[in-house]
């Protein structure tokens, strides 16, 4: 029993320091090694692989992809968890993202369907196979790419912020962030660094928001508001 608890304790220090790492994220693509892998020796020798060892190995990868977003989630949680246990909540709200970045990731979503399909329909009428393979990742993408603009859980404390919902939790410390700003059309925690087209940021839809104001004291508390 000892040892086990030993197990757990590390696995839990481990698990923190994963959760509060970039790399973690590496591990979805981990199942996909063996898949590329195969093919990639298909194409150098010149052949394709047995119809039944390439249905196997998509399979494989699919439920090890499964797999490893259940470890990166449980990751994030157990890092929230230990980062915030002491920490003072100064305020929490739900809100979906803002009205404009639904509309654009409505377009993005459409336009990854219509991709897809058309790599499907183009790679099975040629019989040419990485066009197939382009609807089966694109397609994927649209339900995750449409989820982060659902509504998420913030919960504004004085070690950071965290977002997510009762499943997931994803912690980031206010180093994380440079500025905030807070509109008629979007509340936005800027992150640090670079960010294309601001997609690392948060935004969320103040409309959602009991009181917008309340959230912009919170945050005015630890960094500027954007001028």
């Amino acid at each position: 029993m000892t040892g086990g608890v030993g197990w757990v304790a590390r696995w839990e220090r481990l698990a923190v320091r994963l959760g509060s790492s970039r790399w973690v994220w590496a591990a979805m693509g981990l199942p996909f090694l063996y898949f590329a892998g195969l093919f990639g020796a298909g194409v150098v020798r010149g052949e394709d692989p047995p119809g039944v060892v390439a249905g196997l190995a998509i399979v494989g990868a699919l439920a090890g992809f499964l797999t490893s977003i259940g470890f990166v989630a449980a990751s994030h949680n157990r890092h929230t968890k230990a980062m915030t246990a002491d920490a003072e909540e100064l305020v929490r709200f739900t809100a979906p993202a803002p009205n404009r970045d639904r509309r654009v990731v409505e377009r993005v979503v459409a336009g990854l369907f219509v991709a897809g399909a058309l790599g499907f329909a183009v790679g099975a009428a040629i019989g040419f196979d990485p066009l197939r393979w382009l609807f089966q990742m694109l397609v994927p993408m649209a339900p995750g790419l449409w989820g982060s603009t659902t509504d998420r859980n913030v919960v504004v404390s004085d070690a950071g912020v965290v977002t997510g919902n009762p499943a997931y939790k994803r912690f980031r410390p206010w180093s994380a962030f440079e500025s905030y700003d807070v509109t008629d059309d979007a509340i936005v925690v800027r992150r640090a660094g670079w960010s294309a087209w601001g997609l690392r940021d948060l935004r969320r839809d103040p409309e959602a928001v009991d009181d917008s104001e309340e959230v912009a004291a919170a945050l005015g508390k630890f960094f500027p508001l954007r001028a």
